[in-house]
């Protein structure tokens, strides 16, 4: 579906009926629930705003619209926007490619305990992808993302103790 199509909008939008509608692959219906409530302002609708259109498979595509949306969303606080934004930092989507800005804002999430963006924080560091690569400081992210039950945190750990490169090399610890 794209949004060229008519559709009446909702008596009531709202943020789970779009939702559904979104899962049920009726783009223009999840479209015409977000927007009046993004428009008004809700930070929840404006991130979700910004991931529908961010995807390829929507028919409604539009990154930089995306990309609007989800700056809303994150200076209204919306940790799950900041993760999505700095995706889009990350891969070039929608905004030019920046791994100092992606940093930066996976950074504003981890401080907020995100499990998700404190294992990004931690990708980031072990890298070198908008910071001076650190293995020690990007390993204690992934800890933390760890104790949280992030399985990809988990498995950058238990890779740590296989590889023995900041950790003492220990299968049995990696098992």
């Amino acid at each position: 579906q794209t949004c060229a199509l008519p559709i009446s909008p909702p008596v009531s939008p709202s943020i789970a009926a779009g939702s559904v509608a979104a899962r049920n692959r009726e783009f223009s219906l999840a479209r015409a629930n977000f927007l009046p409530l993004a428009e008004q302002g809700n930070a929840d609708a404006q991130r979700a705003m910004g991931q529908l259109l961010m995807q390829d498979c929507t028919g409604i595509q539009d990154k930089a619209a995306a990309v609007s949306w989800l700056e809303k969303a994150v200076a209204s606080g919306n940790v799950v926007a900041e993760l999505q934004l700095a995706r889009a930092y990350l891969r070039g989507f929608g905004v030019a490619q920046d791994d100092s800005k992606a940093f930066a804002l996976y950074s504003q999430a981890a401080a907020t305990n995100n499990p998700i963006a404190q294992m990004e924080v931690g990708y980031m560091y072990n890298t070198g992808r908008g910071v001076p690569e650190d293995k020690f400081v990007g390993l204690q992210w992934s800890v933390k993302a760890g104790e949280q039950g992030n399985a990809i945190a988990l498995s950058n750990i238990a890779r740590a103790y296989i590889k023995g490169e900041v950790l003492p090399r220990d299968i049995d610890r990696a098992a």
